[in-house]
């Protein structure tokens, strides 16, 4: 599945559900640099209202979630 439509598709998602939580993506594959333009894009629209983390590195982004599930 291309990183894009799943961008799209949690973006969709957000925007319908409440979401209390801090939301942690990492995206890696086929147009992932446009899915990362839309995550961020998103986030940044949002900030304060959603939390939303966006990340390449399989890494970082478990140690993120980390981070983040020790805050709520």
């Amino acid at each position: 599945m291309k990183c894009d439509v799943i961008a799209e598709g949690i973006i969709k998602a957000a925007q319908q559900v409440h979401v209390k939580v801090p939301i942690v993506v990492r995206l890696t594959g086929t147009n992932a640099d446009k899915a990362f333009t839309l995550m961020n894009d998103f986030a940044e629209k949002n900030k304060g209202k959603i939390n939303v983390i966006v990340n390449r590195d399989f890494d970082t982004a478990a140690n993120q979630v980390v981070e983040q599930a020790a805050k709520v």
